[in-house]
């Protein structure tokens, strides 16, 4: 019964252990890696607005701007704007996210 477990167990952690996907566009890590929430969000609306952007560079900017939780007017904009793009691509398989939004609009 317990080597039945092993198996479920490691599938149930695989997501939490998952490496996030590198965007497609590595002007997104260089800015990431300064660690400025507000100037990733604004790379990545040029890449929207040149229509150059892709669903990881959307992904893996949404992963740098939960990894820092600066309680500050404009990482928490940063952070409703990257979530709203992402929102914006998965559509309703994103509509957990919903709540994210509206807790920084308020903030």
């Amino acid at each position: 019964m317990r080597t039945a477990l092993v198996p479920l167990a490691w599938l149930a952690l695989a997501p939490a252990c998952a490496v996030r996907r590198a965007p497609a566009h590595a002007e997104l890590a260089t800015v990431a890696a300064q660690g400025d929430a507000l100037a990733l969000a604004d790379a990545l609306e040029a890449l929207i607005a040149r229509g150059e952007d892709t669903p990881a560079d959307r992904e893996y900017a949404y992963a740098m701007v939960r990894r820092h939780d600066e309680d500050t007017v404009t990482a928490t904009y940063a952070r409703a704007v990257v979530t709203g793009r992402l929102v914006e691509q998965k559509g309703l398989l994103a509509a957990n996210l919903v709540p994210a939004i509206e807790r920084f609009a308020r903030r």
